[in-house]
């Protein structure tokens, strides 16, 4: 996963999985048991007579497994391809049978796997897991995730433990920042409290706009002063507050060692441009802006009478203007060219280029939020316009708006920032629109996954800790960590037998791959208590303030990212935190980053069949390590700078051959609501495309690697119930069944208009479709959906 800009002002953390049970989940995490070690038996007794409950029902399972392995057998279109069935016994061990009853629950053996490998392998997880009446989707990621927070949960609802190995130092920070996210989430869970306060906590919110209204000029009620306007937009940028644009301090691009402001777009309701031409989002909008307005009543001074009437008419001129600035609002395959999106500045060539606004005044008042040397900004200073036009059309759209429209649009942004730390009465105005835009589902999901949601994504650094005691056993790390540096190896292979690259390319891939870094599980602060509590001491929690807390924290992230201007680049920072279940690739950083939460089953254990392993966590790697030559990753060089480093010739059989991909996956698409079938934008999804078609390549390549280690048969046991399947069939279904995931159909729309993600049966497809070892393995006939017979290949 590669984000050009992830704006500060980013609303809410993602979304938070239901509470399930997983066969898979059961097995704890650290446990070192070998695969083939036998069940621990005391010698002349009756077996049953010393096993616990629990283990006899896993004999039991082990034994319904053999019989499915048989049915399978019988019902697979499998059973005449396999080659042959396996002739050494299976592994019988307590987390063999887990493994094997998940992965057997998830598969639909009744699907043939060369017309549908997705319901193949995840027919049956999808009839086992609908999706709740509290999520928009399901997913193996989500599914993940429910877990990794009941770890969370439980930490956070229990009482502090000391670590008796922590130095008298370390022990002290150490309660301390239990206690500050402990206090983040019992302020989350009062919602009695919440509730009490009422309206008190808002209006004090309130006054981060209203201290600089109104924005009219003292001339003229109905001309927009510029000071004003960029004073207010300064305060609430300073707070996290979407509107109309953002300003970040990042890594420079084309100077990777050192940081520069950089300024996106940002600030529409909806989830994309597309969205402003369809009617019932629009009217939906409409009406949660008058509700809002409504609300409020009289609380922003000239903003009207506070009536329905005076409401719906303010409403409609806020829906017109975001309207307007969708117009000019770049798409989102338009922000996934770095080339395009680098754009240097300073303050006063962004006066030239944007004259309406006040510049210096808005970029010195964001800085003030930290102590800055005076020389952090200078009229020569660093700025990267991502869009130049985007700044433009803004410049000329404010000098014409009436002042009342956007102190309306400004009250309307706060209020959606902070409207999940409000009582329910806020809350529930946003409702129609978050359901319909598929952000949010029919039912509350439970408040504890919201707030273990919320300290994750405001503390969750110092909450890692926690996790990682949990969850992530030291063996973990050193497994991953060795699947990580095959596929490495076997990326570094593949270059040399590319035919199409020249030799100064090659030799420059060669020296990115030489250059990558790779981080496993979490940052080395997370586990240095007084380091921590160095980094957060500026961060005070009220366990009874909820809303002054999570706006506190706001303000508290901008200015520690501003501060970021006058600093060395962090090359040791991480942008996930432990519980996260996902992963990346930084080109500017030229590194892949894997968090402890993506290391958990399904994706990951480290008594898992070396086949399986690589078939799912090394899926990943791949993934991740391929986005350092995708189509945007490729764009920057060993050293993560930005530059053109591929001859012309090797550069144009890239893009040739990058554009069959395009026009596969653009071949599928979703129905909508409307009957239309909404294909997939090749050009968006281009990046993890590639990463999905070059990530399954090197993980197998990357295994077969593996079965050369003196270990190597110990470490590719078989699992029971799969006698009629080859381990590398294994390979490909645990690399499909991690993409397990269905979606309702408002957010299944959502991800064709906004992701850079192709739903996940098409990934699946494509993933399997352009692999001829897939087709060999399955025996799959030409021309069959999973065989076609023009396939693509870049990596």
């Amino acid at each position: 996963m590669y984000s050009p800009l992830s704006p500060l002002s980013s609303r809410q953390p993602p979304d938070s999985p239901n509470d399930s049970t997983d066969f898979i989940a059961l097995l704890s995490p650290g446990q070192t048991q070998t695969p083939h070690s036998p069940p621990s038996r005391r010698p002349h007794c009756h077996p049953f007579s010393l096993l616990s409950r629990h283990s006899r029902l896993l004999l039991l399972l082990l034994g319904t497994l053999l019989i499915i392995g048989s049915a399978a057998f019988v019902l697979s279109p499998l059973s005449s391809l396999s080659g042959h069935r396996q002739s050494e016994p299976p592994c019988t061990t307590r987390e063999c049978v887990l493994t094997a009853a998940a992965m057997l629950a998830n598969m639909n053996t009744s699907a043939d796997p060369c017309e549908d490998f997705f319901e193949y392998s995840c027919g049956g997880w999808m009839s086992n897991n609908p999706i709740p009446d509290t999520k928009p989707s399901y997913t193996q990621f989500v599914k993940l995730t429910e877990s990794n927070w009941r770890v969370v949960k439980d930490a956070l609802e229990s009482p502090y433990r000391a670590d008796p190995v922590l130095t008298p130092e370390d022990a002290t920070s150490n309660r301390n920042n239990f206690e500050k996210v402990q206090g983040l989430y019992a302020s989350c869970m009062n919602e009695t409290r919440i509730e009490e306060l009422d309206n008190a906590p808002l209006t004090a919110l309130l006054t981060i706009l209203t201290a600089h209204l109104p924005l009219s000029t003292t001339a003229d009620p109905n001309t927009t002063s510029p000071t004003k306007l960029f004073a207010a937009l300064a305060a609430l940028h300073n707070h996290r507050v979407a509107s109309l644009f953002a300003m970040e301090v990042g890594q420079d691009d084309k100077n990777p060692t050192v940081n520069v402001l950089i300024l996106g777009n940002d600030g529409l309701s909806l989830p994309s441009k597309e969205y402003y031409t369809n009617t019932e989002f629009v009217a939906t909008l409409q009406q949660s802006v008058r509700n809002v307005l409504v609300k409020m009543g009289e609380v922003v001074a000239g903003g009207g009478n506070g009536t329905d009437a005076d409401a719906a008419g303010r409403a409609e001129r806020v829906v017109a203007f975001e309207k307007e600035v969708a117009e000019f609002t770049p798409s989102s395959t338009d922000l996934h060219e770095p080339t395009a999106l680098y754009n240097p500045h300073t303050p006063v060539t962004l006066q030239e280029l944007c004259p309406f606004p006040p510049w210096a005044d808005y970029i010195t008042s964001r800085l003030s939020s930290v102590s800055l040397p005076r020389t952090a900004l200078t009229p020569s200073t660093t700025l990267i316009v991502q869009v130049p036009t985007y700044f433009t059309a803004l410049s000329s759209l404010l000098a014409r708006t009436n002042p009342h429209v956007l102190q309306d649009y400004l009250l309307w942004q706060l209020v959606v920032t902070f409207s999940n730390q409000l009582p329910g009465s806020y809350r529930h105005i946003l409702d129609p629109l978050a359901r319909l835009a598929g952000k949010k589902a029919a039912m509350e999901r439970p408040r504890w996954q919201t707030c273990v949601a919320v300290v994750n994504e405001a503390l969750g650094d110092v909450l890692g800790r926690w996790f990682v005691e949990k969850a992530f056993a030291g063996e973990s790390k050193k497994a991953a960590s060795d699947i990580v540096d095959l596929i490495k190896h076997s990326f570094a292979t593949r270059l040399q037998s590319i035919s199409w690259l020249d030799a100064s390319t090659r030799q420059n891939a060669m020296a990115k791959i030489d250059s990558l870094v790779t981080k496993i599980g979490y940052a080395d602060v997370v586990m240095q208590p007084t380091h921590m509590a160095q980094q957060y001491a500026a961060v005070k929690i009220d366990p009874t303030a909820y809303l002054a807390n999570m706006v506190a924290l706001s303000a508290w992230a901008v200015a520690h990212n501003m501060a970021d201007l006058v600093r060395d680049v962090d090359r040791a920072r991480w942008d996930m935190t432990p519980p996260t279940v996902n992963a990346y690739y930084s080109p500017p950083q030229n590194e892949i980053v894997f968090p402890a939460g993506i290391l958990q089953p399904p994706f990951f254990h480290s008594t898992f069949p070396a086949y399986i392993a690589y078939g799912a966590l090394g899926m990943v790697v791949g993934h991740e390590l391929t986005h350092g030559f995708d189509s945007t990753g490729r764009k920057f060089d060993p050293h993560g700078k930005l530059h053109d480093w591929w001859s012309n010739a090797t550069a144009v059989e890239f893009e040739n051959r990058a554009q069959c991909f395009k026009d596969q996956y653009e071949s599928w698409g979703v129905p909508g609501s409307d009957g239309v079938v909404h294909h997939i934008d090749g050009t968006l999804t281009m990046g993890e495309n590639l990463a999905d078609n070059g990530g399954l390549a090197r993980a197998y390549e990357a295994w077969q690697l593996s079965l050369s280690q003196p270990n190597s048969a110990a470490l590719n046991f078989l699992l029971p119930g799969f006698d009629t399947l080859t381990r590398t069939q294994m390979f490909f279904l645990a690399s499909a069944q991690i993409w397990c995931a269905h979606d309702k159909p408002q957010i299944a729309l959502r991800k064709i208009l906004t992701n850079p993600h192709a739903p996940s049966k098409y990934r699946v497809w494509g993933m399997t479709s352009n692999s001829e070892l897939f087709s060999q393995e399955f025996r799959c006939g030409k021309g069959a959906r999973m065989n076609p017979v023009v396939k693509c290949s870049v990596w």
